[in-house]
């Protein structure tokens, strides 16, 4: 809904998001013309808390550096897997062709210097 981005833009931002000032006259024309290539109006019946939805595109598309992207944290575990891990030793149990093996503790430093310096 339109008033739960409109709160967390304030939190954020910590200032208040006047339409009017940015030549918007209701929520609904501000979605969609601030908006327009993030997201899509779903529900326009209230203009004053028109029901929005991000665009999969938008949502799955791996952003370096923001913690909530899962896709971004699922794109750079494959990319460390394939360049930093290996086959499975003589002992170990076999993975499926082709399928490559990394170990935990190396996970974390290469975490670190690939998708995010605080990662925990």
């Amino acid at each position: 809904q339109w008033q739960v981005l409109v709160r967390k833009y304030e939190e954020r931002y910590s200032t208040r998001l006047d339409l009017r000032e940015l030549g918007h006259t209701t929520p609904l024309a501000a979605a969609t013309a601030l908006l327009w290539d993030v997201v899509r109006v779903v529900d326009k019946e209230d203009t004053d808390n028109p029901i929005v939805c991000v665009e999969d595109a938008v949502a799955l598309t791996p952003q370096p550096g923001l913690l909530g992207s899962w896709p971004s944290l699922y794109h750079v575990l494959c990319e460390l897997v394939r360049t930093n891990g290996r086959a499975a030793l003589p002992g170990e149990a076999e993975p499926e062709a082709g399928a490559q093996c990394l170990l935990l503790s190396q996970l974390r430093p290469l975490m670190e210097r690939h998708w995010h310096a605080s990662f925990d």
